[in-house]
């Protein structure tokens, strides 16, 4: 048994498309959405764990940059 590969069915199923390239980029957007929130979340709290740890000195740096 022997598949032909035709283009007509390709083409007579269009939702399918569709659905296929919506999700495709909806995928894409939530994960760049989600990496940059999980970025900010950790880079606020680097920030702050420095701010406790070293306390004014940190302030001062920030300031000066």
């Amino acid at each position: 048994m022997v598949y032909e590969w035709d283009f007509s069915t390709v083409l007579a199923n269009p939702g399918f498309w569709f659905s296929g390239v919506l999700v495709t980029f909806a995928y894409g957007f939530s994960t760049i959405a989600g990496g940059m929130i999980i970025g900010v979340l950790l880079g606020v709290a680097s920030v702050l764990f420095l701010v406790f740890v070293y306390g004014a000195a940190v302030l001062a740096l920030i300031n000066i940059l």
